[in-house]
């Protein structure tokens, strides 16, 4: 791959800046057998006329790709933190303006929550979470309507009152939309193929004859590790708590069997 790379930019008469360059692996480059390690030690790629070292990061450190967030050890934390963040600094300026909920509504539906949901595609939060993530902003919201701060959030959430776009609510069903287009593709196609194997892999993990789809009651799941980790999983869950299944027993649009 890097040859051909390299064909590519000696045709187009490009250079790459290899110092700005990330190696990403689970695997230790030296030998892929191994994993890879703690702390892992620079590699080094031969190709011809040129010569690189790059240190793979490590399994807690997070990188971007295509403008998401991903991280090695699955962990959602930097991203929880990015987006709290986002949501902090988005009230600190707004604190003292003087905006009409109108405005304040618009800001956050429009303007600030796109860009959240962005950050979070590749993440599944709990709606304690997202309430966490929310409280800044929904604080500056009461104050600008003069409502007490202890007023029932479902209030400014209602259509039919405020219609400030809850986060869990537009998270969720984002992931929801995302994994039926999934399971609805095309069934030769490498989207389809690889959620079956991810679906495979949950299963694996739970231990448990069959696909994850046809789980009624996860309870006996919340706790291990795998409900922590994989965002797909994650979201099976809340979507069961919802009322919502991906599929019924008696429509199985996988081999129940085999996936």
């Amino acid at each position: 791959m890097l040859f051909r790379s390299q064909e590519f930019y000696d045709l187009n008469n490009t250079k790459i800046n290899f110092s700005k360059a990330i190696l990403i692996c689970n695997r230790d480059p030296q030998n892929n057998i191994k994993s890879l390690p703690i702390i892992p030690h620079p590699y080094t790629f031969n190709i011809e006329r040129n010569s690189f070292s790059l240190t793979p990061l490590k399994k807690s450190d997070s990188f971007r790709f295509l403008g998401v967030w991903f991280s090695l050890s699955l962990s959602q934390t930097f991203v929880k933190k990015q987006v709290t963040q986002e949501y902090k600094q988005f009230a600190i300026k707004l604190r003292h303006k003087r905006l009409t909920f109108d405005q304040l509504r618009y800001l956050h539906n429009l303007v600030l929550l796109p860009k959240v949901e962005f950050r979070l595609k590749a993440a599944m939060l709990s709606e304690q979470d997202c309430k966490s993530i929310m409280a800044p902003f929904k604080r500056v919201f009461k104050h600008a309507l003069r409502l007490n701060i202890s007023i029932p959030n479902t209030f400014i959430h209602l259509t039919l009152f405020m219609d400030l776009t809850n986060l869990y609510h537009r998270h969720l069903s984002n992931n929801v939309v995302k994994l039926t287009n999934c399971i609805n593709t095309d069934t030769s196609s490498q989207l389809h193929r690889t959620l079956l194997h991810r679906l495979n892999s949950i299963k694996n993990s739970l231990n448990i004859p069959f696909s994850p789809l046809y789980l009624v009651d996860f309870s006996s799941f919340t706790n291990l590790p795998i409900f922590r980790l994989d965002p797909l999983f994650r979201l099976l869950v809340y979507s069961f708590k919802i009322g919502f299944h991906f599929a019924q027993p008696n429509q199985f649009p996988f081999d129940r069997n085999n996936h």
